[in-house]
């Protein structure tokens, strides 16, 4: 499945604004009472699976159901080095980094 994704635009609430435009260098605005703001910048998502969060993924596997992270976790090492060699779809927000 590929798609669009859009960094930093948010769902609007209904009447919000009227159009959201992409042009084709990505850029996206918004229009309200006719004015036109650019607010986000689209890129294109390449054919995918299923998109998890695999800092979350990683976290669970190095935790003990104590709550502890144990930073060996041998059984799981070739499944956290190939965690961490996939390929990024989305990269993480700065704020969630």
């Amino acid at each position: 499945m590929s798609g669009i994704y859009i960094s930093g635009l948010e769902m609007p609430k209904r009447g919000e604004f009227s159009h959201v435009r992409i042009y084709d260098n990505g850029e996206v605005t918004i229009e309200s009472n006719g004015i036109e703001y650019p607010v986000a910048k689209a890129v294109a998502v390449p054919d995918h699976g299923r998109l998890i969060d695999a800092d979350a993924l990683l976290l669970h596997l190095l935790t003990a159901e104590s709550g502890k992270v144990y930073y060996y976790c041998y059984p799981c090492k070739e499944v956290i080095q190939a965690i961490n060699e996939m390929p990024t779809i989305i990269p993480a927000e700065e704020d969630e980094t």
